[in-house]
């Protein structure tokens, strides 16, 4: 076969892929064999006899396979998405379950009997009084341990969940597919993080930590080395043992970084050693802005207008422990494709304005996003709030952002209470978020809501703010679906049926995720919860009844990708904090308007709708 006829099938510069992939015997897989003799067969440019002997050319199969997975997702992105989450919720958190559905007790008793060991050898090395947990291990610890070892299951899920729900998102979108694949195959060999040896432990069978949290801006630096590699220009060829030169161009991997450490990377990139290059990067971004933290609020604005030159503010970003994925060199060309930067820089030391603060991401005069560098979820700080409203309040929905500044505020003040001062009913509702989700100008739940809560009792705590008996609040799926639940902690996995009963009764509220993919229909009088606090799945849904009243608000994703017709009588949710998938839907009823608090690019449609008139004019 000539080259050409090669490059015909997947030899492109849009699905290059490193070599480490290859080495590491990608090409092996059946899927890939797949990808590469489906697309030797579908190209008709080809003799037959070329399509019978195809080449053994590695990085052209994997190329392929990249391109075909690419082709899926613009075709039927929604069914993909939810198969690939599927598919990673099953095989990636701990197992308790065997494959007919049942409990693995077997497990189950040896995971809950290690969990009591190690939480009691601790306490032992400690010296803590051991208190509850005794000199033996009752059947009281066992139940408790139990439920203990579910929750961390719980973790597991939302932890992995997390990182989909950001490879979902437009945020990603600077990312190649193949680096994501990349990302998703290390998880699930990472364990905990050891700050002190700059990695992450091994995770095996039985782990039960969380998968690692997403540092944005370490995982858009974690690319721009693989590919600086792949380029060859991560190393410069003549450097100081120092510091760079000066001459350095602006987009280069470390400005202030010495060589010896650029060899590292160098080293660890050529590998494909995603645990140790995420680490370093972590780990520079905390020593970072332990640093910057003394730097004042005095400062000024820097604008960089739609398509300038993402070099610039890739220099500006460089090794200052913003932790925004801008700092990418592929991502802030992106970005600064798509709409424009206001960026407000602290003077350093010697009265420079080198420090970064708080970032405003504007696309067609509507604000994006507004990020700070409080903590890894790129919160404001208390300080820099009000300097970022006097900036973002000259843009189109800086409104939205009033709810966020008085749910900080709030926040606040209940976290600088005296100790012991006990929790209102309104304060309990707010923190469990039960009327409105909690909103801030970071990602994820807010780490001073977890430390408020540290310790306190669940379920008296929501039977109080919900003004029901403790019965009456589940923490398990089984317990959720016996009737009688006003609200479920957690998620509500629905694995094992293809139709709900008639009579089945749900919570009101769903705290976290609620799957309901396996089914192809819904009871035609069946009451959905109010409030979903996660995702909401009917990704097999092709049936929605007129009269089926969706949730009012989901504070994650939507899934009706099935779904091949809504009803002009059909009534959305009214706050969806995630995207909405309705990929299959060819036409919306005449004079169909999404709701108004609905983003235009969070809702995915298939291409053959005009959705320009389905959302208010702003």
């Amino acid at each position: 076969m000539c080259v050409s006829a090669i490059e015909s099938i997947g030899m492109n510069e849009s699905h290059k892929t490193p070599e480490f992939l290859k080495n590491q015997g990608l090409y092996k897989d059946p899927s890939v064999e797949r990808s590469f003799r489906n697309a030797a067969r579908d190209n008709k440019a080809l003799p037959k006899e070329e399509r019978r002997n195809l080449p053994d050319k590695k990085d052209i199969r994997i190329q392929e396979h990249f391109r075909r997975i690419d082709q899926a997702l613009e075709k039927k992105g929604d069914l993909f998405k939810i198969l690939m989450r599927k598919r990673l919720l099953q095989e990636y958190p701990i197992s308790l379950y065997k494959k007919d559905g049942t409990e693995d007790t077997e497990k189950i008793a040896r995971l809950v009997e290690g969990l009591y060991e190690s939480e009691r050898d601790i306490a032992q090395r400690r010296g803590m009084d051991l208190g509850p947990l005794g000199d033996r291990f009752s059947p009281d610890l066992e139940k408790k341990y139990k439920q203990k070892l579910f929750e961390k299951r719980e973790e597991q899920e939302h932890s992995l969940t997390a990182w989909l729900d950001y490879f979902e998102s437009p945020d990603s979108s600077s990312y190649p597919t193949w680096f994501k694949y990349y990302v998703l195959k290390s998880l699930g060999k990472m364990g905990k993080r050891d700050r002190d040896h700059g990695t992450y432990s091994k995770r095996s069978a039985s782990t039960l930590d969380p998968f690692p949290s997403i540092f944005r801006g370490s995982l858009a630096q974690v690319l721009d080395v693989i590919q600086k590699q792949m380029e060859g220009t991560l190393v410069p060829a003549e450097t100081a043992d120092t510091a760079l030169s000066e001459q350095t161009s602006a987009d280069d991997m470390a400005t202030q970084t010495s060589r010896e450490v650029l060899q590292e990377l160098d080293r660890l990139a050529k590998k494909g050693d995603f645990p140790k290059l995420y680490a370093h990067f972590q780990n520079e971004t905390e020593r970072i802005r332990r640093e910057n933290k003394e730097a004042g609020t005095k400062g000024e604005w820097m604008h960089f207008p739609k398509d300038s030159d993402p070099r610039e503010i890739v220099a500006l970003l460089r090794n200052k422990g913003t932790e925004w994925c801008t700092a990418g060199l592929a991502t802030a060309t992106d970005q600064l494709r798509r709409g424009s930067f206001d960026i407000y820089v602290t003077y350093d030391s010697e009265g420079k304005p080198t420090v970064p603060r708080i970032a405003v991401y504007v696309i067609d005069g509507a604000i994006s996003e507004v990020r700070g560098v409080e903590d890894t979820r790129q919160n404001l700080e208390a300080d820099f709030i009000e300097i970022a409203r006097t900036q973002y309040k000259q843009y189109k929905g800086a409104e939205t952002y009033e709810k966020k500044e008085a749910d900080i505020a709030r926040l606040a003040q209940i976290y600088e209470r005296e100790e012991g001062q006990e929790l209102s009913v309104e304060d309990l509702r707010f923190l469990y978020e039960v009327d409105t989700p909690l909103s801030d100008f970071g990602y994820g739940k807010h780490p001073r809501v977890t430390e408020i809560l540290a310790g306190r009792d669940v379920r008296e705590d929501l039977s109080k703010a919900l003004r029901c008996r403790p019965d009456q609040i589940s923490f398990t799926s089984e317990e959720a679906l016996a009737g009688g639940v006003l609200f479920h902690l957690g998620n509500i996995q629905i694995n094992n049926l293809t139709i709900l009963p008639e009579n089945i009764k749900l919570p009101e509220y769903v705290g976290g995720h609620f799957n309901l993919n396996r089914l192809t229909t819904l009871p035609e009088n069946i009451k959905l919860p109010e409030y979903v606090g996660g995702q909401f799945e009917l990704g097999r849904l092709i049936i929605l009844h007129e009269n089926t009243k969706l949730p009012k608000r989901i504070g994650g994703n939507l899934y009706l990708g099935s779904l091949t017709s809504l009803s002009e009588n059909t009534i959305l949710p009214e706050h969806i904090e995630g995207n909405l998938y309705l990929g299959k839907l060819t036409t919306l009823p005449d004079g169909f308007k999404f709701p108004s608090s609905y983003r235009r690019y969070r809702v995915y449609l298939s291409p053959e709708v005009d959705k320009s008139e389905a959302f208010e004019k702003e």
